[in-house]
C-alpha cells in the first residue's frame, strides 16, 4: 500500500517538472544569467588588459658618461679660499679652492710668465734678462727662484760683458803682428838662403883652388870661416821663422782656447738655467697639486659638501664633483645574477629615484644598453640608457644630479594577468 502511494506521489511531482521545464524561463532569470556572463567577460577582459610583467629587481645609479671627475683633497689642512659656487660653468685647470699656504696664489702667473721669459731668453739672449718685481714673494718656492735670477744674471754678463770681446780684440792684434813678422821672417830666410848658396858654391871653389896650391892655408881658412859664419846666420833666420811660428800658433791656440771657455761658460750658464726653471716648474706642479683644487675637464660643478673658509680637511675628503658639458645619461644597475639568462639589450628598465618618489613624480623608463658578462660576487652589472632631460611616465621633468641612487626593474616578459594566469596553469598541468 505504502509503495503505491509513493508510485502514485512521483508520477504526480513528474508531471509538475516537465511542466516547469517546458515553460521558457522568466524575465529576471534571463537577466541573472546576462549578468554571469558580463561578469565572466569583464574579468577575462581585465585579465588581458592589466599587465604584469616579469621583473628582475635591482639597485641602480644614474650618472654621466663620461663620468664625472671628482675633485680630492690631496694633503690636508684649512681652506683659505673658495671659489667655486654651485652649479657654476669652468674650464680645465680652473681653480675651485685653496688651501692655506706661504705661496700667494695671485703671484703665481708671474711666476709662469717669467719662466716662459727666461726660455725665450735663453734662444734670444739679446738685451737684459728678464726678473721679477721685487715685491712678488713665492714663499717655499722664493730659494729656487733667487737661484733662477741668479743663473739668469750670469747668462746675460757673459753674453754682454766686453772683457771678452776686448781679450779677442787683442789677441786677434797679437795674432796679425806675429803674422807680418812670420811673413818678413820667410822673406829674409829667403834671401838668406841665396847668400848661404852663393857662399857655398865660393867655398866649393875656394876650396878647389887651395887644393891647387893657388891659396895658402890662411887664406882658405878665412874663407871657410866666413861660410861658416855666414851657415850659421842661415840657421839662426830658420830658427827664427820657427820661433815666430810657434809663437804665432800660441797665439791662435789662446785665442780657440779662449773663446772655447767662454762658450763652455755659457752652456754651463744655460744647463744652469734650464734647471733652475725645471725645479721651479717641477715645484709649482708640486705646490699646484697639494695646495690648489684644480677642475680636471670642463663641465658644471657640484659640491658634495658644504665649504667655506677656514674649515678643516683631510686627505682624501671629496670636496667636488665636475660634470662634463658634453655627456650622456646612463645608469649603473646591480641585480642578482641567478636570473641573468632572462636578460637582453633593449629591455625596458623602470626606474623609481630614491630623492623623488614614483608615486608623486612617477617612474623613470630606460633600456638595457650593456650586459656584463662576467658575474661579481653572483651579482651582474648592467648599464641603462637614461633619457636625458630626465622625464618621468607624469610627465615630469626631474633635475639631474650627481650620482642620482634608485631602483630599478628590468622588465624580462611583458605578460598579461590572464596569460600569467595561464602560464600557472600550463606549469601545474605540466608537473
Amino acid at each position: 500500500m505504502a509503495l503505491t502511494d509513493k508510485a502514485d506521489s512521483l508520477e504526480l511531482y513528474s508531471e509538475q517538472v516537465r511542466d516547469t521545464l517546458s515553460r521558457p524561463p522568466s524575465q529576471a532569470v534571463r537577466y541573472g544569467t546576462g549578468l554571469v556572463l558580463a561578469v565572466v567577460g569583464l574579468l577575462v577582459l581585465m585579465g588581458r588588459l592589466i599587465r604584469y610583467p616579469d621583473t628582475l629587481p635591482g639597485t641602480i645609479v644614474i650618472t654621466t658618461s663620461p663620468t664625472p671627475s671628482q675633485v680630492v683633497v690631496a694633503q690636508g689642512g684649512r681652506l683659505s679660499r673658495v671659489y667655486a659656487t654651485e652649479g657654476m660653468t669652468t674650464k680645465p685647470n680652473q681653480v675651485l679652492a685653496e688651501l692655506e699656504n706661504t705661496t700667494r696664489l695671485e703671484n703665481v702667473p708671474h711666476l709662469k710668465i717669467y719662466t716662459q721669459q727666461v726660455r725665450n731668453y735663453l734662444t734670444n739672449p739679446s738685451g737684459s734678462a728678464p726678473s721679477l718685481a721685487n715685491n712678488l714673494t713665492f714663499g717655499d718656492l722664493q730659494t729656487d727662484i733667487n737661484v733662477l735670477a741668479q743663473q739668469s744674471k750670469v747668462y746675460e754678463r757673459l753674453h754682454h760683458d766686453s772683457y771678452l770681446s776686448e781679450r779677442l780684440q787683442l789677441l786677434n792684434k797679437e795674432i796679425g803682428y806675429y803674422n807680418q813678422l812670420v811673413a818678413l821672417n820667410q822673406q829674409q830666410e829667403t834671401i838668406n838662403q841665396a847668400e848661404y848658396q852663393n857662399a857655398d858654391k865660393k867655398y866649393s871653389i875656394d876650396k878647389r883652388l887651395f887644393t891647387e896650391k893657388v891659396y895658402s892655408q890662411a887664406e882658405f881658412l878665412g874663407y871657410e870661416n866666413t861660410f861658416l859664419q855666414k851657415k850659421k846666420e842661415n840657421e839662426h833666420y830658420r830658427k827664427t821663422l820657427v820661433e815666430n811660428q810657434l809663437m804665432l800658433a800660441g797665439k791662435e791656440k789662446e785665442r780657440l782656447e779662449l773663446a772655447q771657455t767662454h762658450r763652455q761658460q755659457v752652456r754651463d750658464a744655460g744647463d744652469a738655467i734650464r734647471r733652475a726653471v725645471q725645479n721651479c716648474t717641477n715645484l709649482l706642479q708640486n705646490w699646484q697639486q697639494t695646495f690648489l683644487l684644480e677642475t680636471p675637464v670642463a663641465g658644471r660643478v657640484y659640491f658634495l659638501k658644504t665649504l667655506q673658509a677656514k674649515q678643516q680637511v683631510r686627505p682624501g675628503d671629496t670636496l667636488f664633483t665636475i660634470i662634463p658639458h658634453e655627456h650622456t645619461l646612463i645608469g649603473q644597475a646591480v641585480i642578482s645574477a641567478t636570473n641573468r639568462g632572462k636578460l637582453k639589450v633593449g629591455q625596458l628598465v623602470l626606474i623609481r629615484l630614491r630623492d623623488f618618489p614614483s608615486e608623486e613624480y612617477g617612474l623613470i623608463n630606460g633600456r638595457v644598453a650593456i650586459i656584463s658578462l662576467s658575474p661579481d660576487n653572483n651579482l651582474c652589472r648592467v648599464s641603462v640608457r637614461v633619457p636625458n632631460p630626465i622625464k618621468t611616465t607624469f610627465g615630469r621633468s626631474l633635475p639631474y644630479s650627481p650620482q642620482l641612487p634608485g631602483t630599478a626593474e628590468i622588465v624580462t616578459e611583458d605578460l598579461s594577468l590572464l596569460e600569467r594566469m595561464l602560464l600557472g596553469l600550463r606549469r601545474l598541468i605540466t608537473r
